[in-house]
Formats: structure tokens, sequence, C-alpha cells
């Protein structure tokens, strides 16, 4: 189980151990790591997950969404969140607030994770980013 206080300076500590708790108890150690090497390489920024395990049910809803004009979202069953295996990681200010930065995500956070041995293969698709296991 991982703790919050695995998570240091975060002020997002809660949640991030809360959401990483809901990821295949197999991969945990990965995504804490990809966190931690984040945190400690960029003191000038904070982060946060905004989602981990998504139900099909949950994913058929952003589905419909995306489907509708609303952001990208994969097919039910086709999702890395359906198993347990993905996060969507968000860059924050120390303050709190979100930043949507391409660069941010496809330098500093792809490089902390990659640290982890995970990866995100869907650069400029989407401003919201996840991670997964390495190939």
């Amino acid at each position: 189980r991982v703790e919050a206080d695995e998570f240091g300076r975060s002020r997002n500590k809660t949640r991030l151990a809360a959401r990483i708790n809901e990821i295949a108890p197999e991969l945990r150690s990965k995504f804490v790591k990809g966190v931690q090497a984040f945190l400690d390489d960029n003191e000038d920024y904070d982060c946060s997950i905004s989602y981990a395990y998504r139900s099909n049910a949950q994913q058929q809803e952003l589905f419909r969404a995306y489907k509708s004009g609303g952001p990208k979202a994969a097919r039910p069953g086709s999702s890395w969140h359906n198993y347990a295996s993905a996060i969507d990681f968000v860059i924050t200010t120390i303050d709190g607030k979100a930043i949507w930065d391409v660069e941010l995500y496809e330098g500093i956070a792809r490089d902390s994770f990659a640290k982890a041995g995970l990866k995100n293969d869907r650069a400029r698709r989407r401003l919201l980013y996840w991670w997964r296991l390495s190939d």
C-alpha cells in the first residue's frame, strides 16, 4: 500500500497516494518512483493525478463525451486505465494551478517517468498525459 508521506513536499500527496493505490499492486512501485523522480527533479513544480483505474462504465461515459465533441477517449476495454495500468498525470504550480504546457509533459515529465520504466506514447494528441509500463 502506498502512503502519502512517500511524496514528501507535494501538497497533493494524499491524492497521489490514493490514485496510485488504484493501480495494479505489481505496478504501484513504478508509478511511485515516477512521481518521486518528477518531484525530486523539478522543485518549481508540483503534480497530481486526475485518474488512475477507470471502470468500463466510467470509460464509456468518457467515450460517449468524446463522440459528442469532447476530449479524446478510448473505447471501454481498450484503455490502459481499465486494467489499472495507467495514470492521468497533471503538472501543477507549487500553489496548485494546473499547467497545460505540452513541452513540460514531453520533456521533464517524460524524463522523470522514464527513470521508473514508464512511458507515454500519446504526445501532442492530448494535454492530459498518461503513463504506462515501457515495452
